[in-house]
């Protein structure tokens, strides 16, 4: 049995729980986590059965802190009006269903080659939101390179951009090739396959930039990729 928490494949729940505690101890009092680790955290924290209830009101990060009642320390989530929530990991975890459908291997190398193939489309669009000054819609904190992120407007979302692009070309994202670029990046073999995607992403994507945090939060909209396995 493994878990998949964002990008992240774990083998054992314990793995988890260590990962979490790292964090945790990593981290002072009141110190807003980096949003590398922030985006692991928001996947687990969506196994709580709280989540929604713990999250209402925007969530513009998370930080530590030690309880007064058992002087324990926990993780908190920080509310756009400065008020924080805590919330358990071990909870969390506890909740991670054991029969998880993961995507195949396949399926999560063909859905990287689609992302790499646009990503000049979504940094052109960055940079050009950028010059305007704009600051995100949910949190209201101002917008730069190091803090945003381009989220495709639902509901044509990356993945359903990609799926309906997928049926209409008849394509199983099991019989496509796919290779690395510099051995890390991810990329299509077949360049008549990445021109045709771009092409489709560039005429029907709708962009906007908003916080990496908020971006996090967003919920994912479920495809039916098992039509195409």
């Amino acid at each position: 049995m493994s878990y998949q928490i964002g990008e992240t494949e774990f083998r054992t729940k314990s793995e988890i729980t260590d990962k979490c505690s790292s964090i945790l101890s990593d981290t002072p009092d009141g110190t807003h986590i980096s949003v590398d680790q922030c985006e692991f955290l928001f996947e687990l924290f969506k196994f709580h059965d709280e989540w929604d209830v713990k999250t209402a009101g925007e969530v513009v990060g998370i930080s530590t802190q030690t309880t007064e009642q058992h002087g324990t320390r926990c993780f908190v989530l920080v509310k756009k009006d400065g008020s924080t929530i805590d919330i358990s990991f071990h909870h969390s975890i506890k909740l991670i269903p054991t029969n998880r459908k993961k995507h195949p291997q396949y399926l999560l190398d063909y859905k990287a080659a689609a992302r790499t193939a646009i990503n000049y489309q979504v940094r052109y669009f960055r940079d050009q939101s950028l010059l305007q000054g704009l600051v995100c819609p949910y949190t209201g904190v101002n917008l730069s390179r190091e803090n945003c992120a381009v989220d495709h407007i639902p509901p044509n979302t990356f993945d359903r951009l990609l799926f309906d692009f997928s049926v209409l070309n008849k394509v199983k994202p099991a019989t496509v090739d796919v290779g690395s670029k510099n051995g890390v990046v991810t990329e299509f073999i077949d360049k008549q396959l990445e021109s045709d995607w771009q092409i489709y992403h560039q005429a029907h994507a709708t962009l906007r930039t908003i916080s990496r945090i908020s971006n996090l939060q967003l919920p994912k909209l479920m495809v039916p990729w098992e039509i195409l396995m």
